[in-house]
């Protein structure tokens, strides 16, 4: 998983059997997703970042939002953080009008993720952590107010 490839050849390979392989196959399948995510998310420094591992799993014709809502809300520092990196990669990238996009803004624009980042930005005692996490804070209240209404499903 520390190859840059990955996420052009597990779609390649995984998305046909997630679509109409056996059972077996498809749970087999979203069994090593789920452990992909929960391990990526519970890790600091983990070997991949979340936002390669949600685009991964677009790619290969899943929807993101039940792996975004699964974002422990007391996962400490490590989902803290890689959360304060999810939120810094999303929002700096350019608006795409696609399922993928509208699940994001969905989450995002939800209380979860400003719980998480508040939680830990008052839990940790190093202020290099206190800072990310803060940062990140900001640029999701100030992404949040950017939002048109119309934008979020609800």
């Amino acid at each position: 998983m520390n190859d840059w490839s990955y996420h052009v050849f597990l779609p390649a390979r995984l998305a046909p059997l997630w679509r109409s392989g056996a059972d077996d196959e498809r749970r087999v399948i979203s069994d090593f997703a789920w452990a992909w995510w929960r391990q990526t998310i519970s890790t600091w420094p983990s070997v991949c970042e979340p936002r390669e591992v949600l685009d991964t799993l677009a790619e290969c014709g899943q929807r993101v939002s039940p792996y975004l809502t699964a974002w422990p809300v007391h996962g400490g520092e490590p989902a803290a953080r890689q959360l304060a990196v999810l939120v810094s990669d999303l929002l700096v990238s350019p608006w795409q009008d696609n399922d993928f996009w509208r699940e994001v803004a969905d989450w995002l624009s939800g209380q979860l993720p400003a719980d998480v980042l508040a939680a830990e930005v008052s839990a940790t005692a190093d202020p290099d952590v206190a800072r990310q996490l803060s940062d990140a804070f900001e640029q999701l209240a100030q992404w949040r107010e950017s939002l048109p209404p119309s934008t979020i499903r609800r």
